[in-house]
């Protein structure tokens, strides 16, 4: 662990001082070309971001608000940046024919210009500014709602629930 830290400072050093060749032809010589490609790998990894990151810790019902309008192909290029667990829960929230219209272009999908990436992830992240920067607190629901219930006497609970039962079965 200590060593990696070493390395890594190391690499740092070398990028600043002359670039990523030199860090690389450097890191070569002090560590060997394997440990110099693997620590060159990690920081660049840590300078440039996997796209899409600020929306995986996202509510997905959030991000559906703001995507279920966009272009299919938006939508797409979104849920390929996304782990595959919350694309599907954003995709099977999406109205029937869009599931079948964005789940087509992500298997099609091949290769994306950065650029396009970058603009989208961009219009995204000022879309979304306003929400992610907000603390929603969940409340209500059926299990508060069932909770509430129990703290009240039995021919309110019963007349609650027979109106809900006629009116929301």
């Amino acid at each position: 662990m200590l060593d990696d830290c070493y390395h890594a400072a190391l690499a740092r050093n070398f990028l600043t001082s002359g670039g990523a060749e030199y860090a690389r032809e450097m890191l070569a010589q002090a560590v060997g070309q394997p440990k110099a490609d693997e620590v060159i790998a990690r920081l660049a990894s840590i300078k440039n971001p996997h796209p899409f990151d600020f929306i995986k810790e996202t509510d997905p019902t959030q991000l559906i608000s703001f995507i279920q309008n966009e272009h299919p192909q938006t939508i797409a290029l979104i849920l390929a940046h996304l782990p595959a667990s919350q694309s599907a829960s954003i995709l099977s929230s999406l109205v029937p024919e869009l599931q079948s219209d964005v789940a087509t272009r992500i298997a099609v999908m091949d290769r994306t210009p950065p650029e396009v990436v970058a603009s989208v992830e961009d219009v995204l992240k000022k879309k979304l500014s306003t929400v992610l920067s907000q603390d929603y607190t969940s409340v209500g629901g059926t299990e508060f709602l069932v909770k509430v219930l129990s703290n009240v006497d039995r021919g309110t609970e019963k007349g609650i629930l027979e109106t809900l039962d006629e009116n929301n079965p």
